[in-house]
Order: C-alpha cells, then structure tokens, then sequence
C-alpha cells in the first residue's frame, strides 16, 4: 500500500510490505520540488503485526522527518 500526503514543504510518501513471515515493514520519503530523500524505514526488526500499525508509523514518522526538514 502507498499512501501520498501534501506536507507544507512537500509531499510525504509512505509505502507498506508484507514480509515472508506475514509481518508488516513500512517506509517514507519526503518529494520536494527539487529533489527527493532516500526511503527510511519506520520499522523495527520483527516487524509490524498489521498493515494498519505500520502505516501509521510511517505517518507519524515521516511527518516528524519532514517538520524538522529544512527547505533548502
């Protein structure tokens, strides 16, 4: 699943996997207008336990990465 939300110094992308062990890994990325960050991961070594956990740490993570991101 990818999620794009307008973050007011960009756009914030969140994507989700379902490993092989059926747990949940997240990523986030922060697209600018001249350049884009390379994927985080939002997630710990044993995973999350549903698609719904992980997005939202992915959220709220990336949110946090793109209010403490610098325009430049």
């Amino acid at each position: 699943m990818e999620i794009i939300i307008e973050v007011p110094n960009g756009t914030l992308e969140v994507r989700t996997a379902q490993r092989a062990d059926r747990r949940w890994d997240c990523e986030y990325r922060l697209v600018t207008n001249h350049s884009a960050s390379a994927w985080e991961s939002a997630s710990m070594s044993e995973g999350f336990v549903s698609c719904d956990t992980a997005l939202s740490a992915g959220l709220l993570l990336g949110q946090q990465y793109a209010q403490n991101h610098k325009r430049g």
